[in-house]
Order: C-alpha cells, then sequence, then structure tokens
C-alpha cells in the first residue's frame, strides 16, 4: 500500500510537514495479535536551552490488562534521527529480561527506545546519549474509557535535564505541589495521536480536535458484508450527527473530505483497500487533521494558482505546521 497522504487527488490538501512530523504511514506494523488496542501520543518539548524532544506514551490494552510504555528522542543518535518523528510500532517492548531495556542509568540507552513501566506507580532514571530522564507516574487508580489511555485519576510525568518536559494527566499539579516551583516547566506541545483498535464494523474513539476544544464522541461504521454490496457504506459521527457518507465503496475505497467541528476546518481522510481487498483483511485507515490558518492559504493559493497558469506543475511543501493530528488504524476481529 502507498504512503497514507499520497493515496489521494489533487485536490487533497498538502500534508508533506504533517507526514514529516509524525512518520505515519501504511508501511508501519501491524497490531500485534495479543493485543485489543493501542493509543499512541506524541508530544514535542523545548527546553531552556532550545533542545528539542520528542516524547511518546504509548499505552496498550491485552486481556491482562492495561500497560504503558514511554519513549524519549532527542535525536543523539543516527539510527533515531531517521526516525525520530515515527510513530512507535504497535508492538510495545515485552516484560522479559532480554525484552525490557534496563533502568539502571549506568548505561546510555539509545534514543526512541520504548521502556515497559511494569508497576502502576513508580520512579525510573536513565541516561540517552545526551538526555538525564527521570520518569514518574502513578496509574494505580486510572480510570479508563474505550481507549487504553486512562481519562483520570492519573499522572505521568517527565523530567529531562532537570526540567519538566512533559506533565501529562489530572493528577500532575498533587505531584509537581512538592517541589514547591524548584524545577522549571519546559514549553512542550502535543503533536499527533495514532490509535490501532479491533472491531467487526464499527470503530469508536474520543478525540479533541483543537487544544481549547471539547472531547468528542467519534463512530466510524463501514456497513456491508462484500465490497461490491448495494449496500456497503462508509459513515463517520461525531456526537452522534453524520458528518461523512460515503457509497459506492467499489470504488470509493480511498477519499477526502472536508467537515466542521467547534468552528475549526478538518480533513477527513481514509483507506479501506486492504479491509475490502485484501486476503487476509488488512487495516483500514481513517486521517483526520485540524486545517490551521496557513493551511488554508496554501489551499487558496494553490486553487488560485491553478486557475492562472494551466499546467503548471510546482509542489511547494507545506509549511502550516501546527493543527491537530489523528490516525485511526482499524483492524477486523478474527
Amino acid at each position: 500500500m502507498k504512503d497514507f497522504p499520497s493515496c489521494f487527488g489533487e485536490n487533497s490538501i498538502a500534508l508533506s510537514e504533517a507526514n514529516t512530523i509524525t512518520g505515519i504511514n501504511s508501511n508501519s506494523f501491524a497490531l500485534d495479535r495479543s493485543l485489543q488496542s493501542v493509543t499512541t501520543s506524541i508530544f514535542k518539548a523545548i527546553l531552556s536551552n532550545r533542545k528539542e524532544l520528542i516524547l511518546k506514551l504509548i499505552w496498550s490494552r491485552s486481556a491482562s490488562g492495561y500497560s504503558l510504555s514511554v519513549a524519549i528522542d532527542d535525536g543523539s543518535s543516527s539510527s533515531s534521527s531517521s526516525s525520530s518523528s515515527s510513530i512507535t510500532p504497535s508492538r510495545p517492548p515485552k516484560s522479559s529480561s532480554h525484552g525490557t531495556p534496563s533502568m539502571s542509568g549506568n548505561i546510555p540507552l539509545p534514543a526512541n527506545v520504548p521502556i515497559l513501566l511494569q508497576k502502576k506507580k513508580g520512579s525510573r532514571s536513565f541516561v540517552t546519549e545526551n538526555t538525564v530522564v527521570g520518569l514518574h507516574w502513578d496509574l494505580s487508580y486510572a480510570k479508563y474509557g474505550l481507549a487504553p489511555e486512562p481519562v483520570k485519576d492519573f499522572y505521568v510525568v517527565v523530567i529531562t535535564d532537570a526540567e519538566f518536559s512533559l506533565l501529562f494527566g489530572d493528577m500532575c499539579r498533587d505531584f509537581i505541589r512538592k517541589f514547591e516551583d524548584a524545577i522549571p516547566v519546559a514549553r512542550f506541545s502535543f503533536l499527533c495521536r495514532k490509535e490501532q483498535l479491533r472491531g467487526t464494523t464499527l470503530f469508536t474513539t474520543k478525540s479533541r480536535f483543537r487544544d481549547e476544544g471539547r472531547d468528542h464522541d467519534l463512530v466510524i461504521q463501514c456497513k456491508g458484508d462484500e465490497w461490491d454490496s448495494k449496500d456497503a457504506e462508509l459513515t463517520v459521527s461525531i456526537d452522534k450527527k453524520k458528518v461523512v457518507q460515503v457509497k459506492r465503496l467499489k470504488w470509493n475505497f480511498r477519499g477526502n473530505q472536508t467537515i466542521f467541528v467547534e468552528g475549526a476546518v478538518v480533513d477527513m481522510m481514509w483507506d479501506i483497500h486492504d479491509w475490502w481487498f485484501c486476503n487476509p483483511a488488512g487495516s483500514a485507515l481513517f486521517m483526520f487533521k485540524t486545517r490551521t490558518s496557513s493551511d488554508s492559504r496554501l489551499w487558496l493559493d494553490e486553487e488560485q494558482s491553478r486557475s492562472s497558469q494551466v499546467g503548471a506543475g510546482g509542489g511547494g511543501g507545506g509549511s502550516g505546521g501546527g493543527g491537530f493530528f489523528l490516525l485511526i488504524e482499524g483492524y477486523k476481529k478474527q
């Protein structure tokens, strides 16, 4: 299968930067059979010395329960530079002595290596080639919803080079209060999110499409037993309101459509080719990207350029940056 953004025609928005940031493509690892769902959230932190870090929280759910892995990428290794922005494969590290990286801090760990947190509450420290990292977490009383990521009563705190580089969870304030402002807080922001889950023809999750917005109920449904059946249909609903309806999936197995959520322009794209046409069935991909003001200007410029210069090919990369980015990778239950 092609890289996901390349599946769409000339009317789709420029996503070169988003693809570079997230590294999301259809060649990522499939969801491990032992896992029911995996959610990967990626954050960017900028320390006071302008060092930039990529932090990944990898939440997974299996028959035995929930687990969390953390990966820190400071760009210290050449191997990580090529994949520093890629979403971590959906196979969190095993809990064996060989599969779990050492947390002693005596031996530098390669950047971007997921570290499995085996306890529900604890603190660990380690070093990469360029960064001293401290992890603090408490999932003892965490409450979960549909996704393997908790919704309340938890915290995950990352300290890098003596600065808070990530504060995640509603109990973070209680944790950092004990430091009495002794540790500065770096600038950090949410970059993107990937959800891998199993279902029959129905996938449900919650999502927030902008920083100041609220969580929305997102439902994706693929109707029809076969790709050529008359009732084959793809629908997307947000808060029980149908915003996307695609029929004739035999021909429309890839496409894109613009929707509006809380006044924000969101580009929704889908690729269900491998779901319908492969045996065994592959995954169905659904991507949501909130368009920034610069994205809108880029779209406008492209349309004006198209109308004034027929046949001119210039393909400049998008410099929009920012904007919410969600990828849902759905698998059929076996």
